[in-house]
């Protein structure tokens, strides 16, 4: 109440003493608001030490957001909007989000929910954290441990997310889904870190896709020693979908990780991108950041099985990569890769291409003296079957460009992969 009445407690550190159980009450965020109206939301920007204690039975049920929701949207956690705060050591016992609520003949929805946090600002920093059980659901940005993160536009922001670990069910009736966060974004300066965090929760991804075991949507951003065992499912039709994250972009490194959660996507995603053991999209956007960085991925693992409907770029470890990307020292192990109808489906890699002028049909020279073109796969084993009746289907990189003009055209480093241990089986 203190937050909500204004006291951001800006430098100070608040500890939980003791363990509490909620049930029956209605949880009112620490900090509500929503992400779009900055005048008008309470933050909190001080430190919260949960001790290691458990909070049982956090819930929704009751909760009216009609007077800080904007567009009929807001956030919700145990915290909804966090700016520069300190959330560590405390564990979600049986917790009950849905975020969907009516009230007087008007629906609202949480586009930032989590369970410690909904939506966190500036170089916030969450360890430690875990969700025991139950189950959280929204709009979009949904996420065991953090809905949203969102750096400033003036400033090199950086957050932090390690050690923690989730084991709720997520569901996006949107989309950005994921174990831990749901979309993490810096728009300048330096990379956010994503370290030693599990998810072993169920996903179920909305019908705009971007979801992730580990992060639905990340944009510079490194993840390292994280692993997931969750499944993801939908019957929508989606992009961008990786057992450890959706869609990922503007530089960064991704490494030690593993998946063995299943990924099933029933819907017909028909000219849909980026389904992958690993990462779903590999890429970046030249409009706001440097143009010579580059994702990388390396010492990754994945074990759980991709089917889906006609996807284009499918893979064991990448879906899709865009202009650059660097996969070394990545396996592919026994998994079924199944993608009826797809097009660019691999063991490894399921397509990569980079920009081109859409009207001439060659690559953009507009940014050729910014742009890195640039595919790597070395050391890397695959095992397992590939089925496709569409085109390209390979047993280590289903389709890679390699037309254009001099000035840009992409540079290819494929060597020291195994690969003898794949069958393509398109009668599977």
């Amino acid at each position: 109440a203190s937050v909500n009445a204004g006291n951001d407690y800006d430098g100070k550190t608040i500890t939980l003493g003791n363990s509490i159980d909620l049930a029956g009450e209605t949880w009112v965020p620490i900090g509500e608001g929503n992400r779009s109206d900055r005048q008008h939301v309470f933050v909190f920007k001080g430190t919260f030490d949960g001790n290691n204690n458990t909070i049982k039975n956090l819930s929704s049920n009751g909760y009216n957001p009609s007077t800080v929701a904007k567009n009929k949207l807001y956030a919700y956690g145990l915290f909804g909007i966090v700016e520069g705060a300190t959330i560590k050591n405390v564990k979600f016992e049986n917790i009950s989000i849905d975020t969907e609520i009516t009230v007087n003949d008007t629906t609202y929805k949480g586009d930032s929910v989590g369970a410690v946090v909904g939506y966190a600002f500036k170089n916030a920093t969450i360890t430690g954290c875990e969700v025991l059980s139950g189950s959280i659901k929204g709009d979009d940005a949904v996420a065991g441990i953090v809905g949203r993160a969102y750096g400033d536009n003036k400033n090199s922001d950086k957050f932090v997310i390690s050690n923690c670990k989730n084991s709720a069910s997520i569901v996006s009736t949107k989309g950005k889904s994921a174990g831990i966060v749901g979309i993490i974004a810096n728009v300048k300066g330096s990379l956010s870190e994503i370290n030693g965090c599990i998810n072993n929760g169920a996903i179920t991804v909305g019908p705009s896709g971007y979801s992730g075991g580990i992060i639905g949507l990340a944009r510079s951003t490194n993840i390292y020693e994280s692993s997931n065992t969750g499944a993801i499912t939908s019957s929508a039709c989606v992009e961008a979908v990786g057992g450890i994250v959706g869609d990922y972009s503007h530089g960064g490194t991704i490494s030690n990780t593993k998946n063995k959660g299943k990924i099933t996507l029933t819907g017909n995603a028909d000219k849909k991108y980026g389904i992958g053991g690993i990462a779903g999209w590999v890429r970046y956007n030249y409009s706001d950041h440097d143009q010579s960085l580059t994702c990388k991925l390396d010492n990754c693992e994945n074990t759980g099985n991709i089917s889906v409907t006609g996807n284009t770029g499918v893979g064991g470890v990448v879906g899709q990569a865009y202009w650059s990307v660097e996969i070394t020292n990545c396996k592919n192990i026994n998994a079924q890769i199944s993608n009826p109808n797809g097009n660019m489906t691999g063991a490894i890699l399921g397509g990569f291409q980079y920009l081109y002028n859409k009207d001439s049909g060659l690559p953009d020279e507009n940014y050729s003296s910014l742009r890195t073109n640039n595919l790597k796969i070395e050391n890397c084993t695959a095992s397992g079957n590939v089925y496709s009746t569409g085109e390209n289907t390979a047993k280590l990189v289903g389709h890679a460009t390699q037309s254009g003009t001099e000035t840009i055209k992409p540079s290819y480093s494929i060597s020291n992969n195994n690969v003898d241990n794949v069958t393509l089986d398109p009668s599977n």
